[in-house]
């Protein structure tokens, strides 16, 4: 046993190298069609473009605003090649102009204005295939209108290509689309999992239990935990909704060194119960935090009021259903650790150890820019 401690306490000492938070590497893409005449933008992370078609020609780490502009053609070209629009039986032209650098919630994006032509009627489809090919992670947020009608779409190397007509523009297709998008952006969250994990093992293993039986004393830090996900649920909830209506905004880097921190803190609590029985109340602080960083999805789209409202409820039930299934994922291993001695002692120091570990790489390099390898 003393060899298999031994062992594990090692893997979780190199374990951070390898773990990185998520990024929300997405491209927004806003589209107008008007008459056949096509109007809009594409907003795509420097970083993004730099793996996709390479910008930092010096190779210095900094890329300029000068790089940008002697990459121009080749920006242009790779968007042609990866984003095509038709309308009825005819290919639309679309071309590039007026390249810009502006800070989004999620770094650095290259803005474009997007121009062409397209028949007057018939339906609309559209192909999208950027940045697909060197990341699979990648998501294109389309904010698109035809003549006056609006409508919401999400695509992903699943799914890379839509049709639109009349009858498409509704409620329900951004709804159910960023329920998805909602599941798949916490199940990439590593942050706040971490987040998640290291307060529901706080309350396993620090539950001043009251009760003699294992259906009560179930039953009693069931509780606890329902509580405390409900709290964390209510609180990034309330963010969520507040960051993308713009009512009330932080800086991106404040906001994801808040969230690494918040990891640390709930991983020393594993440990050392600081939180002592209010994990509840702390869940629900550190959830308004955590719902800042949920908001950069939403919060650099323009969107007409009605698709904006179905996006927003479909990603937060998303959001919701993600975090649902990795709390009863965990259920049974948080049941053997309320009866098992053994393993939780072995747990308790085995996950402070890797989560404050992770937490606070994080946390020195998005608040100080300190990579540590």
């Amino acid at each position: 046993m003393t060899r298999l401690f031994k062992s594990l306490v090692t893997i979780c000492l190199c374990w951070p190298v390898l773990v990185a938070a998520h990024s929300l590497n997405d491209s927004f893409f806003d589209l107008q069609l008007n008459e056949g005449a096509v109007s809009g933008s594409l907003q795509v992370a420097i970083s993004d473009l730099e793996i996709a078609i390479g910008l930092d020609n010096n190779q210095d780490t900094q890329i300029t605003w000068g790089e940008i502009r002697r990459a121009s053609p080749a920006i242009a070209g790779y968007v042609n090649s990866r984003i095509e629009l038709s309308r009825g039986d005819q290919v639309c032209t679309l071309s590039t102009n007026d390249l810009a650098i502006e800070q989004l919630s999620g770094g650095p994006y290259v803005t474009m204005g997007l121009f062409g032509q397209c028949a007057e009627s018939g339906a609309l489809s559209l192909d999208y295939g950027l940045l697909f090919d060197v990341d699979n992670s990648h998501r294109g947020i389309a904010a698109i209108s035809v003549d006056g009608e609006s409508a919401t779409r999400l695509f992903s190397p699943a799914n890379q290509s839509l049709t639109l007509d009349g009858g498409s523009l509704s409620f329900w297709t951004p709804l159910i689309s960023f329920i998805g998008e909602g599941i798949w952006h916490i199940w990439i969250g590593i942050d706040h999992i971490l987040f998640l994990l290291a307060m529901l093992l706080g309350v396993v293993l620090h539950t001043h239990r009251t009760r003699t039986t294992s259906t009560a004393i179930w039953t009693e830090t069931g509780w606890s935990i329902v509580k405390m996900v409900t709290a964390f649920t209510l609180a990034h909830s309330i963010t969520l909704i507040l960051a993308s209506l713009r009512i009330v905004e932080l800086p991106a880097q404040l906001v994801e060194t808040a969230i690494a921190l918040s990891v640390v803190v709930s991983a020393v609590n594993i440990l050392i119960p600081i939180f002592g029985r209010h994990h509840w109340p702390v869940a629900f602080a550190f959830g308004l935090v955590h719902g800042f960083g949920f908001a950069n999805v939403l919060g650099d789209l323009n969107l007409a009021t009605g698709q904006f409202v179905a996006s927003l409820l479909g990603f937060n039930i998303g959001v919701e259903i993600g975090q649902l299934v990795i709390v009863l994922g965990l259920i049974p291993i948080l049941a053997l650790l309320i009866h098992w001695q053994w393993s939780r002692r072995l747990t308790t120091v085995l996950s402070a150890l890797a989560i404050a570990q992770v937490g606070m790489l994080w946390f020195l390099d998005r608040g100080f820019g300190v990579t540590v390898l």
